[in-house]
Order: structure tokens, then C-alpha cells, then sequence
């Protein structure tokens, strides 16, 4: 599988090739070292089958966007604890992106969609929600 994010410090995208769980829980620990100005690097993953996986991570919480091989997206489903109108900052690609807070999952909820996601080809985890765009 195919993992792309940017790179912050030299504002480039960088594409590496992971293999197993290990290499997922690499890469999200690196991301979230790098920082940024535009937000912490999301990761998208894209499988064989042409469906992709979007985690985007700030402080304690994940944030998923799944497209299927159809091109059909969704994206997670937070708590409703989460205080409504607020939103967090990722970096997709180069792209200051702002996201909704109920859209955000706890990390290890996050880690299981992407586990799953390179396991499977889809994020389908227990504990995570996905709902259509």
C-alpha cells in the first residue's frame, strides 16, 4: 500500500510504500512530530483496489475520510461530546484544511480504521463511524 503526506519542512510530498502495521504506526507517530504551520501532515493511503484512506490527526483525536473504489466518500463520526461549531486544522497535501470537531474519533479509534483499511481495503473498525458526504 501507498502512503502520501507532506512533508513541512521541505513542503514536498513524500510517498513511502508500507507493509504492515508497524510501518501505519511509523508513519502516524512521524506526522505528528513534523507539526507545521498549516496543521499536523494527514496521511492518505491508497489500497490496490483504487479506494483511498485520509487520516488526519490533531492532539488526541483522528480524523477519517474513506473513498471507496466507486469514488463513493465518507468521513468519521465523533462524540457527541465534541462542542459543535468548532473546528481543527490538518495539512492535506499542501492544503490548509479545517474539519468540524464531530468529525473526529479518539487516535486509537483512528488507528483501527487504518489498520483495517491496509489489512482489508476498508477502515471498517469497531468503535468507528462512517457517514456519507
Amino acid at each position: 500500500m501507498i502512503a502520501r503526506y507532506l512533508d513541512p519542512d521541505t513542503d514536498s510530498v513524500q510517498e513511502v510504500e508500507l507493509a504492515d502495521v508497524s510501518a501505519v504506526d511509523s508513519l502516524l507517530g512521524l506526522v505528528t512530530e513534523l507539526g507545521g504551520q498549516r496543521g499536523t501532515p494527514a496521511v492518505e493511503l491508497s489500497h490496490p483496489s483504487g479506494a483511498t484512506l485520509v487520516i488526519g490527526q490533531a492532539g488526541a483525536l483522528s480524523v477519517l475520510m474513506f473513498t471507496d473504489a466507486l469514488g463513493t466518500s465518507s468521513h468519521s463520526v465523533g462524540s457527541a461530546s465534541h462542542r459543535a461549531g468548532e473546528s481543527l486544522v490538518i495539512d492535506y497535501l499542501g492544503s490548509y484544511t479545517e474539519i468540524p470537531i464531530e468529525y473526529f474519533v479518539e487516535r486509537e479509534v483512528g488507528r483501527a480504521g487504518a489498520i483495517e483499511f491496509l489489512t482489508a481495503g476498508t477502515p471498517f473498525a469497531p468503535d468507528l463511524t462512517l457517514e456519507p458526504d
